[in-house]
């Protein structure tokens, strides 16, 4: 699935740009600037036909201020890992996102939490002070 269905109402137009952004986001072959970048076309992605119309400089600055260059880089990066693909016309990019890979990262940031969540919970039962209740941890006067 490249892209959802183009009849999605607003709630899933929007869960699905932060589901992509968060995805986005976890994933580790990208840089910072890279997100960026991908935060700007997301913002400017539109509900019917899901593609945003930028031109570079617009990208950059959108991200505070990078160059152009950057820009590309991010963009090729985007693409080359598979969130995002473009063609080019007379005076801007097209982009649409890609969600291929979202429902499977999701699925990874959600072990990855429950793993979490696992070590604090063994952690937890080994220490002492976590079976005290507050009577035993108020000061004693001498």
């Amino acid at each position: 699935m490249s892209g959802p269905a183009l009849t999605a109402d607003a709630s899933t137009f929007t869960g699905r740009k932060l589901d992509w952004l968060k995805s986005v986001a976890y994933d580790r072959r990208l840089l910072p600037y890279d997100f960026e970048v991908a935060f700007v076309i997301a913002q400017h992605i539109n509900q019917k036909t899901w593609k945003a119309m930028l031109s570079d400089d617009a990208i950059a600055d959108e991200t505070g201020g990078g160059s152009t260059r950057n820009v590309l880089r991010a963009r090729k990066r985007l693409r080359g890992v598979g969130w995002l693909n473009w063609h080019r016309t007379r005076t801007a990019n097209v982009y649409r996102l890609l969600f291929d890979g979202v429902d499977r990262t999701l699925d990874m940031i959600t072990a990855s939490r429950d793993a979490r969540r696992e070590r604090h919970q063994r952690y937890k039962a080994m220490t002492p002070e976590s079976h005290l209740d507050e009577a035993d941890m108020t000061p004693r006067s001498l």
